[in-house]
């Protein structure tokens, strides 16, 4: 792993301390898609770092005594007998087996999965262009509709049929003949009276017309989608008539009042089918708009291969209005149908499309289970009904080419699981070797201390149980991974030493030594801390009483405040940072931990370690100025995170209920946090407001320093006092 992982895992582990238990993993996946990071952070994950200082066995005393017997680990028993490795191996092939399994699976339904957003896209995509189409269509129609030239020659031409000449040479010079194939002029009571073929004699509208024809005079600019038409305007009924979309707006006179409608027609098979066929995907999919029976009113991307194949699915020319989209039964490529086409049933995207129509209801579809197109191909598919437009949309492409790389997932799995196969058992044969490795890494020293156990990792250190050689004093080793090593991690781990040294106060964790090992690794040895953070407790407790909050924030602000007056800022005030143990025989002892981030305000002198330290910290409690202005900061900032902290243990809940890290920020600056006493009443007030000028914005408005808090908190711990007794009562619940 590379020093930027390891940057990168220390980032991610940091974020997901943050998130609830149950969410750490599906955030993870969220964080970074990199197997290696995620692996990684997993393994962190495992110690749940919320404590790197924390011991599981309570009050206990940690240091395993020298003559205890050796523990006898499992792989004395696995490499000691031939047929218990033996079972061994086989069963863990199997697990591998079952997961090289499990993991193709999980691909070839993620390919699935990918291939049925991409038809959703399509359709959508289609649905967007449609729309926008239809709308420009329609304004254009308003816009010629609204002339006034054009209304009064419709006007004279409906007193007067002599001024036909007028309005047609109007017509044919006002109406852009690239775009527009047709026009109608239709009177109120349906009788289309004058259409662009001008040797046409009048002739009424199909009974059925008359809901279009009352939505026009009503106001309406409607769209009309291919019809396939009947004898009712067909001069030759053997032929298909031309294919065209309307889009009709009526015509008022000067009074405002309803006299006429006009009808543009633009070729269904130049922009209406253009804007389908834009959309096809790869080398057999295809969109296409079919009517309410399925009878298609676009051209098939496939009308010449279905031809070439000698099919009587439809005749020469266009494939508009010249078949419905129905399911051969077979692949016309191979076999020809046994029955006629008209007992074919619709294929399934018709189907769907036919009901919805019946339901007059908009609906989007998709199909995932392989079916047949009206080539009898095996596609997959989506499809949407207009009910507005009056026609559906359907986007297919063929099963084999959506799905054509699941073969080559199947066959590599197989290569990869065979290879992996013999690796494992290579693998096991080494393990002895490599966990007595391991054992010898565990027996190492640093300094004159014993490593017992790891306790807790983090991105950038590991913390192992060790004890003194001499005094078996138990102490807290942080140990900096060689792999995270670097200038900036090293003169951040030296500085928090050097810090932490300096600090004197009993609610400070305190430093006993500091040390860099022959090999290079640096290291330094801490109290041993029996007990549980801040998290933890509310965690266990949910909102902690008034009077043990006011006890622990007046320790805290005692640490803070020596810090302070030598010119240190912690910059990391959190729960995860603030312990509660019960040490030299006093219970709640609160011990400030994690000076990683702290700023020497005396002698920062802008480096580039402090350029990369002064914006990073835990986002929620972070003071508004860390993030517009990181390199200005002061002591106030740690009074805004002494707020935050305040307001979490009183309501067991975060200042902000936040979906990332960019939408902490933006609430820290812009979002005023609620009044701890609104969400719990027996608040005192003077605490409630002290906590919110904590958290005032401007750090001008919040108060100068802790030493105003002490006062306000001492003076409250008498009215409110949390008695040994009480502390004790707690603690004695969790020994034995």
């Amino acid at each position: 792993m590379t020093k930027d992982q390891y940057n990168t895992v220390q980032s991610i582990f940091q974020q997901l301390l943050e998130v609830p238990e149950a969410k750490r993993l599906n955030k993870l996946s969220e964080l970074s898609s990199d197997p290696e990071i995620i692996k990684e952070v997993k393994s962190l994950l495992e110690y749940n770092n919320d404590s790197t200082l924390l011991s599981n066995n309570k009050h206990s005393h940690p240091l395993v005594a020298t003559n205890k017997t050796k523990e006898k680990h499992w792989y004395s028993f696995v490499f000691t007998s031939t047929n218990v490795f033996r079972s061994t191996l086989a069963i863990a092939l199997g697990l591998l087996l079952i997961l090289g399994i499990w993991t193709h699976n999980y691909l070839r339904e993620s390919l699935l999965d990918v291939r049925h957003a991409e038809l959703s896209r399509t359709i959508n995509s289609l649905e967007l262009s449609l729309d926008i189409w239809i709308k420009d269509y329609k304004h254009d129609v308003q816009s010629f509709s609204r002339d006034p030239e054009v209304k009064q020659a419709i006007a004279d031409y409906l007193e007067n049929p002599d001024f036909k000449p007028d309005i047609v040479n109007l017509f044919e010079s006002d109406l852009d003949l690239n775009r527009y194939s047709g026009y109608a002029i239709v009177t109120l009571d349906g009788m289309v009276i004058l259409t662009s073929d001008t040797t046409r004699k009048p002739f009424p509208l199909p009974n059925n017309s008359g809901e279009a024809i009352t939505s026009v005079i009503r106001g309406e600019t409607r769209f009309g989608p291919p019809i396939f038409l009947s004898e009712w305007n067909r001069a030759d009924s053997n032929s298909i008539p031309k294919q065209n979309v309307w889009v009709s707006h009526t015509i008022v006179n000067s009074e405002g009042i309803p006299i006429a409608i006009v009808s543009l027609a633009r070729a269904a098979k130049k922009e209406f089918s253009h804007l389908l066929s834009v959309t096809h995907m790869g080398a057999t999919g295809e969109s296409y708009a079919v009517d309410p029976n399925g009878m298609l009113l676009t051209n098939s991307r496939f009308q010449k291969q279905v031809l070439e194949l000698g099919s009587e699915h439809f005749s020469e020319g266009d494939s508009i209005y010249n078949f419905f989209v129905r399911d051969p039964g077979v692949s016309l490529k191979n076999h020809k149908p046994e029955e006629p086409k008209e007992l074919w049933a619709l294929t399934k995207p018709a189907q769907a499309i036919q009901t919805y129509a019946f339901l007059n209801e908009k609906k989007l579809g998709l199909i995932k289970e392989p079916y047949r197109d009206y080539r009898g191909e095996e596609v997959i598919g989506a499809w949407l009904w207009f009910p507005e437009y009056r026609f559906g949309v359907i986007t297919e492409i063929d099963k084999n080419e959506a799905y054509s790389i699941l073969p080559v997932i199947t066959t590599s799995f197989i290569i990869v699981g065979i290879v992996l196969g013999g690796f494992f058992i290579l693998s096991m044969f080494s393990t002895l070797k490599i966990v007595r490795l391991s054992e010898k890494m565990n027996r190492d020293k640093f300094g004159s201390y014993i490593i017992q156990k790891q306790i807790g990792e983090g991105g950038m250190s590991n913390v192992y149980l060790a004890g003194h050689e001499l005094l078996q004093r138990p102490t807290a080793l942080k140990v900096i991974k060689p792999e995270a090593l670097n200038e900036v991690s090293e003169s951040r781990f030296k500085a928090e030493a050097k810090q932490i040294s300096r600090l004197r106060n009993p609610h400070t964790i305190e430093l006993y030594d500091y040390g860099v090992t022959e090999q290079g690794t640096i290291y330094y040895a801490m109290e041993y801390l029996d007990g549980i953070n801040l998290k933890e407790l509310v965690k266990l407790t949910g909102e902690l009483p008034v009077n043990r909050t006011i006890k622990i924030l007046l320790d805290v602000c005692y640490s803070l405040k020596e810090a302070h007056d030598l010119n240190l800022i912690h910059r990391d005030i959190k729960p995860q940072n603030v312990m509660v143990c019960v040490l030299g025989g006093i219970y709640d002892m609160v011990k400030v931990l994690d000076f990683g981030l702290v700023k020497d305000l005396e002698h920062d002198n802008g480096e580039e370690l402090t350029k990369q330290t002064d914006i990073t910290g835990t986002p929620i409690y972070m003071a508004p100025e860390r993030i517009t202005t990181p390199t200005k900061t002061d002591t106030r900032c740690d009074v805004y995170a002494l707020g935050a902290l305040a307001f979490y243990m009183l309501t067991a809940k975060p200042l902000y209920n936040y979906k990332n890290d960019l939408d902490v920020m933006y609430q820290i600056i812009n979002t005023v946090p609620e009044n701890v006493n609104s969400l719990r009443n027996e608040v005192p007030e003077i605490l409630s407001n002290l906590i919110s000028a904590c958290l005032e914005k401007d750090p001008d408005d919040r108060p100068e320093s802790v030493d105003f808090l002490i006062q306000v908190l001492k003076q409250l711990a008498i009215e409110l006092p949390y008695s040994e007794e009480e502390a004790m009562s707690w603690w004695k619940r969790f020994e034995g």
